[in-house]
């Protein structure tokens, strides 16, 4: 993966992860989320929310050694849950 490449590379000194994101499916993000964090731990790692880093992008950014947020970003909503009841 690039993020990996980026990490065994000696040249890259910080990785920057630009997010815009509402998300998306939970396949996969437990995973992705392990390889920021595991990155994280060896090289600085920077996510950067310019406009929207929600649900399963907030789950990879908050991973990183720092979230920098523009102030009209919006960032956040894990673990929504909705419930919907049919009593007809």
């Amino acid at each position: 993966s690039s993020l990996a490449r980026a990490v065994a590379n000696a040249e890259v000194g910080t990785i920057v992860l630009d997010v815009d994101s509402p998300g998306g499916t939970v396949a996969g993000t437990a995973e992705t989320a392990a390889a920021v964090a595991e990155a994280a731990n060896q090289k600085r790692v920077v996510a950067v929310a310019d406009s929207l880093m929600a649900s399963a992008a907030y789950w990879l950014g908050a991973q990183a050694t720092e979230l920098v947020v523009s102030p009209s970003a919006e960032v956040g909503s894990i673990g929504v849950l909705a419930v919907h009841m049919d009593l007809s």
